[in-house]
């Protein structure tokens, strides 16, 4: 697997239809249960609290990641996930897309560390998410960043139809 160098990031600030016409074209490759509507993805856009990130390779979106805070993401999965806890120094990944074209393990790192940085900026060195176990981007994700990882354990989601996941926790230290 070679990495895609065209492949580049882009943090989203603010509400702006070139970044919501590309969410909205990339909702369909999340299960229908969670997919946005139209006025979540301007609620998400427009929170200056969220993290949205675009992947692009040349003019082109190809993928996409929002984080939220974690309190916002425990309150929305109190009832799948019961373990959670609110940490207000702590980032969750909510949603990753990526068009299945560029789907190399190399894109979802590259968003993870656009996440990384832009969350130094904003002051958190904290991360969780649930991650799907069944196509083994977990595995290359503990590979990856097994260092800073401080938390995980399965989990199955009934928002996702009871699919297996491994919630997730890390504390970043930059180098």
């Amino acid at each position: 697997m070679q990495e895609d160098t065209d492949l580049h990031t882009v943090i989203v600030h603010g509400f702006n239809e070139q970044a919501f016409e590309a969410i909205t074209k990339l909702e369909p490759l999340f299960p229908i249960k969670i997919q946005d509507d139209k006025s979540k993805i301007k609620h998400n856009l427009n929170e200056p609290t969220y993290i949205n990130i675009f992947l692009k390779k040349d003019k082109q979106i190809v993928g996409y990641l929002l984080a939220t805070p974690q309190n916002d993401a425990v309150k929305e999965l109190r009832k799948d996930d019961p373990l959670m806890r609110e940490d207000d120094q702590r980032y969750y990944i909510d949603k990753v897309a990526v068009l299945p074209l560029h789907r190399d393990g190399y894109a979802f790192v590259r968003l993870v560390d656009a996440l990384l940085e832009e969350m130094g900026v904003r002051g958190f060195n904290r991360l969780s998410s649930h991650i799907l176990s069944t196509n083994g981007l977990h595995k290359t994700i503990k590979k990856i960043w097994r260092k800073y990882l401080t938390d995980t354990r399965e989990i199955s989601l009934a928002m996702h139809d009871n699919a297996h996941f491994e919630y997730m926790e890390f504390t970043y230290i930059r180098k």
